[in-house]
């Protein structure tokens, strides 16, 4: 079973979501917060990023940050490609690599070292648990993930040529300040924290900080803070039976009251309406 391509990134889901699907060449570039773990099978990808062209394999998986802008360019042979499409924070979570986060986060596309022939079935698997709205699977789908990802991981990522970064000079730094930004954003979002206590993350001034936030992900700190704490809070209503004000909190808004004015102004909805409506689509 194949799914509709999404390249509106306004109808992504908030959390995790898989994708199957033939591929099309996209003729803009976009941008999402999700990180794509993808899998092309009988047909080769090219993606342009700001490091140039990069393929990303018939067999193998690849790995990119969504919010690092992008487009597939061209495709090679007709086949099909698998995508887990990851919420930031969640990946995080899993204790990757310090040089796999770095490379991810200066925008390169990030290859397993080679094929294997599990990864079609595996994918195939955590697809279909994803379309059976099976919560349960669909967990089990996602710790199997990561498991895949930390076993690639001690036998090596591949993570593009050195010449690159090189070639990236001075935005290659900016990104490396904003991939400290943000790491200890990921760890921290659900604490009271400043932006100068992001800005000291990364041993840079507050000013500094804003503007390369800004230049590298299109919005402000606050702004990224505040989608780390909704995305968790959403997750939160739809996962489990919390009351509001203790999704409010456990998320890192100051109030219920902040919660609600930040909640309203994303979705339109209130979290009660929002939990409602998703509980409605999960049994229909």
């Amino acid at each position: 079973m194949q799914t509709q391509t999404i390249l509106d990134t306004k109808q992504f889901p908030d959390g995790f979501f898989m994708q199957r699907h033939e591929p099309e060449v996209m003729p803009d570039n976009h941008a999402h917060s999700h990180v794509e773990i993808l899998l092309p099978v009988g047909c080769d990808l090219t993606y342009l990023t700001q490091m140039g062209p990069v393929i990303a394999k018939d067999g193998y998986i690849s790995v990119l940050w969504g919010q690092i802008p992008h487009r597939l360019s061209q495709i090679d042979r007709t086949g099909e490609v698998f995508i887990a499409n990851l919420p930031l924070p969640e990946l995080l979570s899993w204790s990757m690599p310090d040089r796999f986060l770095s490379a991810l986060f200066t925008g390169q596309v990030i290859s397993s070292t080679r094929s294997e022939d599990a990864d079609s079935l595996h994918f195939r698997r955590w697809h279909d648990d994803y379309h059976s709205r099976d919560s349960e699977l669909v967990q089990i789908a996602r710790q199997e993930l990561q498991l895949r990802l930390r076993r690639q991981s001690f036998a090596g990522w591949h993570l593009g040529p050195a010449a690159a970064l090189k070639r990236g000079g001075a935005r290659i730094r900016s990104f490396q300040h904003v991939h400290k930004m943000i790491r200890f954003l990921a760890e921290n979002y659900t604490n009271p924290i400043s932006v100068a206590d992001v800005a000291a993350a990364a041993s840079i001034s507050t000013g500094y900080a804003m503007g390369a936030f800004k230049k590298s992900l299109g919005q402000s700190i606050n702004g990224y803070l505040n989608q780390l704490r909704l995305h968790h809070a959403k997750v939160a209503l739809i996962d489990r039976g919390e009351k509001v004000i203790t999704v409010a909190l456990d998320s890192g808004f100051g109030s219920l009251s902040r919660f609600y004015e930040v909640f309203i102004a994303d979705t339109g909805k209130t979290p009660q309406q929002f939990r409602r409506e998703h509980q409605r689509q999960l049994r229909d």
